[in-house]
């Protein structure tokens, strides 16, 4: 469970500096411990350096997102537009009984 919530500020962070989110195809931060904050930085890396328009699959299952971490991926997703073929959203993974489930991400 190596990436935390503290560890995406400074992942997004290098992502949108090197201006890797214009070519990210694939972001697999699955099985680690995002929390909402972490799903936060993302996002807003994402929406700074004008979203990820290649981005084709987002993977953050088995993490701690709870609802403000799907609300704030959500907003990602909008940000980016509607998906084009190709492009899935993954079932989030159950989450644990204190986190409420994060289903919002695919509405």
């Amino acid at each position: 469970r190596g990436v935390t919530s503290e560890d995406c500020a400074a992942l997004g962070a290098a992502l949108r500096e090197s201006g890797a989110l214009s070519r990210l195809t694939a972001l697999d931060l699955s099985s680690n411990s995002i929390g909402p904050d972490g799903a936060r930085c993302i996002a807003e890396a994402a929406a700074a350096a004008g979203g990820a328009p290649l981005l084709r699959e987002l993977s953050l299952s088995e993490n701690r997102l709870g609802d403000g971490g799907a609300g704030a991926l959500s907003l990602l997703l909008r940000a980016i537009g509607p998906p084009p073929d190709g492009r899935r959203a993954e079932q989030p993974a159950e989450q644990p009984a204190e986190e409420p489930p994060a289903d919002a991400l695919v509405r």
